[in-house]
């Protein structure tokens, strides 16, 4: 039976984030599936509008998920029976942001949302535009330590690294955010103070594991 050695190698690889995200929903209830659309595509339509003022291309504000739901209660009756009752219809649009990262861009969407009614708390999050780039370095990075392991290994054994047999790489989707977190919590805190905020963003920073065998000679 031939000799192998299989080495599990992490791969690694950071980069400065050039863009910034935004995300955020909107919900509106109304007792009518109609009036509940209407008021969310008039909130909708403020932001894009919004966005467009500012001189932001289409493709910047994107929808996630949309749904419509009936919206029902609990409540006792006279006889202190729970039961449940129609409320109304809620819609809900989540929304991306997207654009380059320009704190002063950021400030002006910022003090857009503080006007469109949101009522949501917003997650600001810094990552790449292309994130094959990171996922290529990951690979590059992972290859050369599971090379210089096998290496090791083989010939500190006395043994020599031989053929290349197979590649395992599950090409999951990796993480491509920044750990800088910009929360805001509460709509009232959309002041100047919290707009003009000096942020210098922490380098994006992945990895992932690739498995390699190779025979022993």
């Amino acid at each position: 039976m031939d000799k192998t050695i299989k080495v599990i190698a992490t791969g690694t690889a950071d980069s400065r984030p050039d863009t910034i995200e935004i995300a955020i929903d909107f919900s509106s209830l109304s007792s009518s599936y109609s009036a509940s659309m209407a008021e969310n595509n008039r909130k909708a339509n403020r932001l894009n509008q919004g966005m467009a003022d500012l001189g932001f291309p289409k493709t910047t504000v994107k929808t996630g998920r949309f749904s419509v739901e009936r919206t029902t209660e609990s409540y006792q009756d006279a006889n202190n029976n729970y039961k449940t009752r129609f409320v109304g219809y809620t819609t809900v649009q989540e929304m991306t942001i997207r654009f380059d990262l320009d704190l002063k861009k950021l400030n002006e969407v910022l003090t857009l949302l503080a006007s469109c009614e949101i009522h949501s708390d917003f997650k600001i999050r810094f990552t790449v535009k292309d994130p094959q780039v990171l996922q290529d370095q990951i690979l590059r990075s992972a290859a050369i330590t599971a090379k210089r392991q096998a290496t090791i290994l083989a010939e500190t054994s006395g043994c020599t690294l031989g053929e290349l047999i197979s590649i395992d790489y599950s090409w999951a989707k990796i993480n491509v955010y920044a750990d800088t977190r910009y929360e805001l919590s509460d709509r009232m805190m959309l002041t100047s103070s919290a707009m003009d905020a000096d942020i210098e963003p922490e380098d994006v920073k992945a990895s992932d594991t690739v498995t390699f065998v190779w025979t022993l000679q």
